[in-house]
């Protein structure tokens, strides 16, 4: 992960993560960033979330989740992190604070395939992209238990989402069709 300075565009500071770093964001509640390692390469295996301080650019800690924890973000008050295994088919929901795995669910049958999970801006939901079940469901994360599936369409492949700020809207973006 590579820090560049926004006004002048000049490099600042590196960290090493894990491998593949895919997806990142700074805490709220921390001011620590959480970085998703997409880890592709060799065995098919579980890889991990890297928790760095922007500041000093250390990884300060690297959280084993499932195998290629692809999309991640946190909640917006900062305090929960939030990943999808797509070779496992599992959502893990990460103590920003205690930098610890919380609680972990299926978000499908065998073909799910989850690349992203976004949560919503003011609710206690989650939504989730199962990329290889064409289909968005929702989590309730008080219950921690799926409330709602949305049918996305055959061979759609619905990859990345977002939640307008009001949490009125979802937006879905399709890999396949």
């Amino acid at each position: 992960v590579v820090k560049y300075e926004t006004g002048t565009n000049r490099k600042v500071g590196s960290a090493e993560v894990g491998m593949f770093p895919a997806t990142m964001q700074v805490s709220t509640q921390t001011g620590l960033l959480y970085v998703a390692n997409f880890n592709l390469h060799g065995k098919m295996k579980p890889s991990s979330v890297s928790v760095v301080d922007p500041e000093a650019m250390v990884e300060v800690e690297r959280i084993e989740t499932g195998p290629m924890p692809h999309g991640s973000r946190l909640t917006a008050d900062g305090r929960r992190h939030y990943s999808v295994a797509m070779m496992a088919g599992m959502l893990y929901e990460i103590d920003a604070v205690s930098l610890q795995v919380r609680r972990t669910l299926k978000t499908g049958g065998a073909a799910s395939k989850p690349t992203w999970v976004q949560p919503h801006p003011t609710e206690p939901l989650l939504y989730v992209a199962n990329n290889g079940a064409d289909e968005v469901v929702e989590v309730d994360t008080e219950a921690w238990r799926i409330t709602r599936t949305f049918a996305t369409g055959t061979d759609t492949n619905p990859y990345n989402l977002d939640v307008t700020p009001d949490g009125s809207t979802l937006v879905v973006t399709y890999k396949g069709s």
